[in-house]
């Protein structure tokens, strides 16, 4: 198994939208790569990139993506990237 990173974006999303997909990423065990506040919180932007800190198949990481990003009830779009370096 690999490890994985993820961008995520949400359309017409506001900073509620992100802060729901914030935390439901993090309780599957993804860590925020960017963009990053002085909290470490989610901010409102385009693209947040995500790392999977679980070794999973592709399969189960898009299913939970899909799952999660879902659940905010707005459009969406994702990437999943093999993270060969390890980097998180």
């Amino acid at each position: 198994m690999s490890k994985f990173i993820t961008n995520i974006q949400l359309f017409e999303a506001d900073a509620s939208d992100y802060l729901a997909l914030h935390t439901a990423l993090l309780q599957e065990n993804f860590v925020l790569l960017s963009p990053k506040t002085a909290n470490s919180q989610a901010s409102v932007s385009n693209i947040h990139t995500y790392a999977l800190n679980d070794y999973k198949s592709i399969h189960e990481v898009i299913n939970t993506i899909f799952t999660v990003t879902k659940s905010v009830g707005r459009k969406y779009s994702f990437t999943v990237m093999k993270d060969k370096y390890g980097n998180q």
